[in-house]
C-alpha cells in the first residue's frame, strides 16, 4: 500500500477532516486514512483501488469551482470505497446491490461520528455515497452532481485508457459468468447513452462527446460478444435478460426542495451543515433552518430531463468489456482509471 499511496494523500485526508470539524487528533485521522487505503488496496481490486481514489480526488479539484462544500465531497470520495460494491455479484447471488451501498453509507456514518464529525455532516457524506452508487444526482444538488461526475470521468478517457479500464473492471468481476457479465454491462451502457447528457455538472461538459463515443463503441462490442455466446439474443432496447434489476437514479423530489421560476431558472436551497469544533460554523448552525438560496440558468429544451446539455469531442475505442458507469447500480461508482482526454 505504501508504495502506491503518496504521502500527500494522508495529509490531505487529515486536512479535509479537520475542515469538517473532526475532533479526533491528527494521529487518529492519519491512522483512519491508512485504514481506508488498506481497504482500497484489498486483493481483487484491480480497478477500484488507490489509483481510482486519486483520480476521483483530482477530478473533484478540477470541478470544484462550482461546489459549496469541497471537503465534504473529498471525504465522500474516500469513504465510497470502504466496501467494494460488486453489484453484479450481489444481484446474481440473491442480495440487493442497494443494500451493499447502504451498508457502506452506514459504516461511513459510524466512522465519521466516531472521529468527531457532526451527525449533520456524516449524514450528508452518507447520502452522497448512495448517490455515487447509482451515478445519478438531482439537478438541485450541484455538489452531488460534481461528485458523481468525478467518479464517472473515466468513461471520457482516451481510447487506450478506456480499454485498460474495461479490462480491469472485467478482472474485478472474474467470478461472474461471461454472458451474465456482458448482459449486465450492456444494461449499464444503454442506460448511460439514454440520458440526455451523461454528465450532470456544467464543468464536465467537455467530457460528453468522448464519453458517448466510448460508450457507443463499447455497446457495439458488447452486442457482438453476446450474439457470439447466445445467437438467440435479440438485443432488445429494454434488455434485462441477465436477471439483474436496473435501478434508476433518484428524482429531484427525493432530495432537497427545488423550485423552478417562470423563466425556468432553478432555485437551489442549501442548508448549512453543522460542523463540530468550528465556532463560526456552529454559530450559523444554531439557526436550525438557515438556508442560502441561489439560482442556476434555465435548462435548454434538449435537456428536458433536468440535466444541462454537453458539447462534443472526438474519440475512438477498441477492445471488449466495460467502462465506469454504474454497473447496474453501484460498481462503476467506485472507479476511474485516468483523467478524461482533452477535447479539441
Amino acid at each position: 500500500m505504501g508504495a502506491e499511496a503518496p504521502q500527500w494523500l494522508f495529509s490531505s485526508f487529515v486536512q479535509s477532516m479537520e475542515e469538517l470539524g473532526a475532533t479526533a487528533t491528527p494521529a487518529q485521522l492519519d491512522a483512519e486514512a491508512r485504514e481506508l487505503l488498506s481497504r482500497w488496496n484489498e486483493p481483487g481490486r484491480t480497478l477500484h483501488n488507490v489509483r481510482h481514489l486519486i483520480d476521483v480526488l483530482a477530478h473533484l479539484d478540477e470541478l470544484s469551482g462550482s461546489t459549496h462544500d469541497p471537503d465534504v465531497l473529498r471525504i465522500a470520495a474516500w469513504y465510497h470505497g470502504l466496501i467494494l460494491n460488486r453489484a453484479v455479484q450481489a444481484a446474481l447471488w440473491g442480495s440487493s446491490p442497494q443494500a451493499v451501498s447502504a451498508e457502506c453509507a452506514e459504516l461511513t456514518h459510524e466512522h465519521l461520528t466516531g472521529l468527531g464529525i457532526s451527525d449533520d455532516v456524516a449524514m450528508r457524506v452518507a447520502d452522497l455515497i448512495r448517490m455515487v452508487a447509482i451515478h445519478t444526482a438531482p439537478r438541485d444538488d450541484v455538489d452531488a452532481q460534481v461528485l458523481v461526475d468525478a467518479d464517472l470521468a473515466s468513461i471520457a478517457a482516451a481510447p487506450q485508457e478506456y480499454k485498460k479500464f474495461r479490462q480491469s473492471l472485467r478482472e474485478e468481476y472474474e467470478q461472474v459468468d461471461d454472458l451474465a457479465y456482458l448482459r449486465a454491462r450492456r444494461i449499464v451502457v444503454r442506460r448511460l447513452l439514454a440520458r440526455d447528457s451523461v454528465f450532470h455538472s456544467p464543468g464536465a461538459a467537455d467530457w460528453e462527446s468522448r464519453a458517448r463515443e466510448n460508450l457507443e463503441a463499447e455497446l457495439a462490442k458488447l452486442d457482438e460478444a453476446i450474439l457470439e455466446k447466445d445467437p438467440s439474443d435479440i438485443s432488445s432496447a429494454s434488455d434485462n435478460t441477465s436477471g439483474i434489476e436496473v435501478v434508476d437514479g433518484p428524482t429531484t423530489g427525493q432530495f432537497d426542495d427545488a423550485q423552478v421560476t417562470s423563466s425556468g431558472a432553478i432555485i437551489i436551497r442549501r442548508k448549512h451543515l453543522k460542523r463540530n469544533n468550528c465556532s463560526q460554523m456552529q454559530d450559523e448552525a444554531d439557526d436550525d433552518d438557515v438556508e442560502t438560496t441561489s439560482t442556476i440558468p434555465a435548462l435548454a429544451p434538449e435537456a428536458a430531463d433536468g440535466y444541462a446539455a454537453r458539447p462534443g469531442s472526438d474519440g475512438d475505442d477498441d477492445s471488449d468489456n466495460e467502462d465506469a458507469s454504474s454497473l447496474e447500480t453501484a460498481i462503476e461508482t467506485l472507479d476511474v482509471p485516468s483523467r478524461p482526454s482533452s477535447q479539441s
